[in-house]
This record gives structure tokens, sequence and C-alpha cells, in this order.
């Protein structure tokens, strides 16, 4: 996974950038569904970058519709820590008119899908700080680059996303208005609260393309006034995102990387293993900082996850070359059905490290006819396991297996 990416969620305008070099559409499962489309993934301003059609390609999906908790979850998996959203909305205040651009800092929720705009629940319970829905670095950034480049840009407001699709009764547009409102919209909010979940950096350009329907002289907002204001906005938008990119920092370092710190509730200790599985591309800090080391030598040290993983990491002269050889030899057996050894889940040649399923517990004894039997199986697959000690067998009480471990002096007999 390539790490640090920027975000940008918007409308299909919006992937067309000028400069977007090395694009590849990403297709992404997730625990919550299917995001709105694939990821577009590619190099800008030096960056990488991962946009998302809110949408979809060809604009097929209603904003009630929206995967908000899929959608964040592939940008986290993507290794997203800042996104620009950049969507329509109408103006609720004369100040602000067609063509213009507010950075909201805060929100209100009308709408009805309050369990859709949050991960947690399932066993793991976490209350977010969200008094400031929108990072202020994030947004002080879009502020000074749309100034740049000549856009009138108007630095915080209130956005109140209403819930859609029909657009506001005239009697809801004025009630907006005179409590003091600045923008409407049908999307950011849900965006907002599962970035803020995710620790990601998240701000909002809105885009001003009508007045909804409180200016009683002015035309009640349509969907073909929306559109032509927002291709007029189109190419301002892409170039005020290019001079942001360039300027945010190279390292996640906001406030907002670290929402969750002191967000979660239940004990670890009570995570169901499914739930937190299912979360851990946003709880792996934490994840992390709670292993049970069982293993720790000269030539690797070997920790366990309360959720079942087991953490390698490899020390000493020639930790890369073993790290290599048992990510090769556990995508070998893994390629030929071998139900009896762990299962690759991560490899990071930086550390090095690589993260498995757990086969259950080491062996404290085993026939010496049984452990030949398990090698001699395992061989079967095509592997010879130079270190046949029973130490490398575990027990799998699951299933009542045998299992090997540890392939770093492990030979592939038919490469």
């Amino acid at each position: 996974m390539t790490k640090h990416r920027i975000g940008i969620i918007g409308g299909s305008g919006l992937y067309h950038v000028e400069g977007l070099t090395g694009q590849k559409w990403v297709k992404l499962k997730t625990p919550f569904g299917a995001p709105s489309d694939d990821y577009l993934t590619g190099l800008l301003a030096g960056r990488e970058v991962v946009f998302l059609p809110r949408h979809g390609r060809g604009h097929r999906i209603l904003p009630s519709e929206l995967n908000y908790r899929a959608n964040m979850y592939g940008m986290k998996k993507l290794g997203a820590e800042w996104i620009i959203s950049v969507s329509a909305v109408g103006s609720l205040q004369k100040k602000y008119k067609p063509c213009d651009i507010v950075l909201p800092d805060q929100f209100v929720d009308k709408t009805k899908q309050i369990f859709s705009h949050t991960f947690f629940g399932r066993g793991i319970v976490a209350h977010i700080a969200f008094a400031d829905p929108i990072c202020a670095e994030l947004r002080e950034l879009v502020f000074q680059c749309a100034r740049a480049e000549g856009a009138r840009v108007h630095n915080g407001g209130t956005y109140v996303n209403m819930e859609g699709p029909a657009f506001s009764t005239r009697a809801e547009s004025i009630t907006n208005h005179k409590a003091g409102y600045d923008v409407i919209g049908m999307t950011n909010l849900g965006e907002a609260k599962c970035a803020r979940e995710a620790e990601i950096a998240y701000a909002t350009m809105a885009m001003i393309t009508d007045y909804d329907g409180w200016k009683v002289d002015e035309a009640h907002v349509t969907v073909e006034m929306v559109i032509a204001n927002l291709t007029k906005n189109a190419s301002q938008a892409k170039a005020i995102i290019k001079r942001v990119i360039e300027l945010i920092p190279a390292e996640p370092c906001w406030p907002c990387h670290d929402a969750l710190k002191n967000a979660m509730m239940t004990d670890r200790k009570m995570w169901p293993k499914k739930t937190a599985a299912d979360l851990a591309p946003l709880l792996k800090k934490y994840l992390l900082s709670a292993l049970l080391s069982v293993k720790d030598t000269l030539r690797a040290t070997v920790q366990l996850s309360f959720d079942g993983r087991v953490f390698k990491t490899y020390h000493g002269a020639d930790a890369r070359t073993r790290f290599a050889k048992e990510v090769e030899v556990l995508r070998y057996l893994e390629a030929r059905g071998c139900n009896f050894v762990p299962k690759l889940l991560e490899a990071d040649e930086t550390r090095p490290r690589i993260i498995t399923t757990q086969c259950g517990t080491r062996v404290e004894r085993i026939d010496e006819k049984r452990a030949k039997e398990l090698f001699a199986e395992l061989e079967g697959y095509g592997v010879r396991h130079d270190d046949p000690d029973p130490r490398n067998i575990t027990y799998r009480n699951s299933d009542g297996r045998f299992c090997v471990v540890d392939f770093e002096f492990a030979t592939i007999l038919n490469p």
C-alpha cells in the first residue's frame, strides 16, 4: 500500500485533472459494502493522490444512497490522510453569490442517516470530538490557495446537510436563511463524520450554484442551474486543488490524525475479533500498541494481537533475506491451497515485518513420528522446511489441526 495519499472527492469533472500521471482505477471491497465507484490513483503536483467520484461515474447514486462508510474506508485503506471534498451547494445568504466558494467550518444535520455516519457499533463504542468538524489546517490551506487563484472565497460558514433528493421547499429555505445558516447541501456531513473517525483531515470546498429557494427575486434552484454553474467553476476548482496539494505536509501531523486517541470507550480486551478485524485500517496504530510479545530473539520478534494476527519483525544482518524467503514461501503455499500454514496478510519490506493469521499455539510436545509426517505433508505442497523442529509446529484448536510455522529457513522444491 502507498502511504500518505491525498484524497479528492467530487464530481466527474474533477478526475480529468491536467498533469495527473500514472492513472490507475482500483476496485475495493469493504466490510460496509461497495463504495460509490472504483478509486482513481495517480501522481499530481509531485504527490500520490486518490480520486473518488462521489455519485459514481455518470452520476448514478442519490445523496441518500451514498455509502459514506465504504467510501471513507476505501480512502483510508488506500492511504489517504487528507481529503479535499468538492460539492455543489445552495446559498442561504445574499453575500454568497453563484460561483463563489464557501469553506464551511460547521454543519447542521437534517438527515435521517445517523447510523450510516459511523464505523462504530457491533461491540466497539467510540465517541469522537466533533465540535469543530472540519480540519482547520486544511481549510486554511484551501483558503490561501483559493485567494491566490483569484476566487471569490469565504472562509468559514455553516453547512446545512439536508436529506434530498428534492431541493428545499421555499418555507424550509426561508427558515434556514433566517436561522443565519450559510449554505445547504446533501452530502458533506456524512463524509466529515466518517473522515474524522478514520483520522483523515477533511475540508469542504462548497461551490455556490444557486440561491436555493429563500430569495424570491431569484429563480428557484434547478438541476440545469446547478450543472451550469458547476461547469463554470470546474477549472478554478482544479487549479486550487493543485496548489493545495503542493502545500500539504509530507507526514500526517494535524490533530485530526489522532482523533480516536481518546475516543474509544470499550476496553480493548472486549473488542469482538470480527469488528476489530473489519476496522483494522482505522484502528491499526491502536492495535499495534496492544500487542503481546510471544517471542523476542536476536533473529526476530513475534507479537500477537488480541484479534488473532501475528506480527513478526526480523532482526540481524540477514533480516531482509529471511523476510523475503518467508514471504515467498507463504505466498507459494497459499497459491497451492495449503491450509496448515499461516496466511500472509501484509508484508512491509521497509521494517522488515510480516503480518499473518495465527495457526494456534505452539505445542509443548509432539510424537516424533507425527512431526515427521507433518513435515513430509508440507513437502507434498512443494516446500521443504529446513528447520524441521517441533518448536515450529503449532496446534489449532478450531479444527484440531497441527500446523507448521516460521519459514525463514525453507526451500521451494519446484520453483
